[in-house]
């Protein structure tokens, strides 16, 4: 049987172990002689090659088709997390943005948030931006849908008692200008006419007032 230089403790052997690489000639559990080299299974044969081929996977210095379980492929490289911190994972990879239906939980994408956290701006948080509303369990620009209205920045299907209702917001008292009828703020009268009765229409307004000045 001829010797095809592989070594292992001195003895010549036809190839190395299943669980070692042909390091150049040497059985090895690691490419060490070229220490930039990776082991790639060529033809049931760890080889001691320059790279990886796509989509293949480096995991403890050898090639793999995956990542194993507990590890992110990291451009290529299995990580136990993506080592970029402006990157998140996404289905096993490190990606710069989760997708559009994801968020970003800690690093990860997932289709919710922890207890008590609210998906803000793409990522989980405590707490929604100062210029955003919480509807539920997002933040968002505006309320509307079932949940129109807004008290004290969160999105509420109506305001109750004793607040009023002000457009589309939740107030303690009416803003300058405005009057309360029942529970909403509404438009007060237009100088230099006077609020008869709560009468809304402009020109019913002005004729009850100069009929009352004829009165007098």
């Amino acid at each position: 049987v001829r010797c095809v230089q592989e070594t292992d403790n001195g003895q010549c052997k036809l190839q190395c172990p299943e669980d070692q690489v042909n390091d150049n000639g040497l059985c090895r559990y690691q490419c060490k002689l070229i220490p930039t080299q990776v082991a790639r299974q060529i033809d049931g044969k760890w080889i001691c090659v320059n790279a990886c081929v796509n989509p293949e996977v480096l995991f403890e210095g050898r090639c793999q088709q995956k990542c194993p379980v507990g590890t992110v492929d990291d451009h290529f490289v299995c990580n136990p997390r993506c080592t970029k911190p402006e990157e998140v994972e996404e289905n096993g990879k490190c990606i710069t943005q989760c997708s559009v239906e994801l968020v970003n939980n800690d690093g990860k994408c997932t289709s919710t948030c922890d207890a008590g956290e609210v998906k803000n701006r793409g990522k989980c948080a405590t707490q929604c931006d100062s210029d955003l509303f919480k509807n539920k369990d997002e933040c968002v620009d505006v309320c509307s849908g079932e949940n129109p209205f807004h008290n004290d920045r969160v999105c509420v299907p109506k305001c109750l008692s004793p607040r009023l209702t002000e457009g589309n917001r939740c107030v303690d008292k009416c803003s300058e200008g405005n009057v309360q009828e029942g529970d909403q703020c509404k438009k007060g009268c237009d100088e230099p006419f006077v609020n008869v009765l709560g009468l809304k229409n402009k020109k019913v307004r002005n004729q009850r007032y100069k009929l009352s000045l004829i009165h007098i």
